[in-house]
């Protein structure tokens, strides 16, 4: 199973945004341990090329879309987790 995790924002300096989200696959960990982060290559070698690139293009599209709208509401969304079963 992988997971993707977004991440928009980051803890550099002063909280800084990055120039754009970035996708970071993990696997499910065991009960009780932590996922385990992936590369890219890994993700297209468990799921497929094509899947990995549907994940991540959606995860990206759904992050951003949900930073747009928590803004115009005063909160910072920093990263999130999607699932896709």
């Amino acid at each position: 199973e992988v997971r993707p995790v977004q991440r928009g924002q980051e803890r550099l300096k002063e909280a800084a945004k990055l120039p754009a989200p970035i996708f970071t696959p993990s696997t499910k960990a065991a009960v009780g341990d932590h996922d385990e982060n992936i590369s890219f290559a890994q993700c297209e070698a468990i799921i497929g090329a094509e899947l990995a690139a549907k994940v991540r293009d959606t995860a990206i599209a759904l992050y951003s879309a949900a930073v747009e709208y928590a803004a115009t509401r005063g909160i910072i969304i920093a990263d999130t987790k999607f699932e896709f079963g």
